[in-house]
């Protein structure tokens, strides 16, 4: 996995001749062209996640990404 601070901004360009995929958080985008770039950053927009008593954010992220421990 990937972490970027609040502040930071991450740039994926497509330099192949064909299209190719990209997935974010398990869910598929449409296929990027050459040329192309897609930037990801913080969202200005906030939700209020509820965890249940039992789970806790490091659980969540371990089930999603196939951390071990």
């Amino acid at each position: 996995p990937l972490v970027l601070g609040a502040g930071e901004a991450l740039t994926i360009r497509h330099f192949d001749k064909g299209p190719t995929r990209l997935a974010t958080d398990g869910r598929e985008l449409p296929p990027l062209q050459a040329g192309q770039e897609v930037e990801v950053r913080l969202s200005p927009r906030t939700f209020r996640l509820v965890l249940g008593k039992s789970v806790g954010r490091y659980d969540i992220l371990r089930s999603k990404l196939g951390w071990g421990g």
